[in-house]
């Protein structure tokens, strides 16, 4: 996430302003801060606890969601 925020966000924010959210679960309050920092301006961070109804509700206001998932087992 760090390595998008600093290579991808300038590139996104220099066409419009833009915020990403992070649906996760609870992290310690310096971690948090981190991922808040604004990688640049016109490029806005936030951290929310992740639930099945804040999943619906940011689906429901964004315009691209990135969802990562596990590599299949095999």
């Amino acid at each position: 996430m760090r390595a998008f925020l600093k290579s991808e966000a300038p590139l996104i924010a220099a066409t419009r302003p833009a915020e990403l959210l992070i649906l996760c679960e609870p992290l310690d309050p310096a971690d948090r801060a981190s991922l808040e920092r604004a990688p640049c301006e016109g490029f806005a961070v936030r951290v929310a606890p992740w639930s099945t109804p804040a999943v619906e509700a940011a689906l429901a206001a964004c315009d691209a969601a990135i969802m990562p998932f596990l590599p299949d087992p095999e």
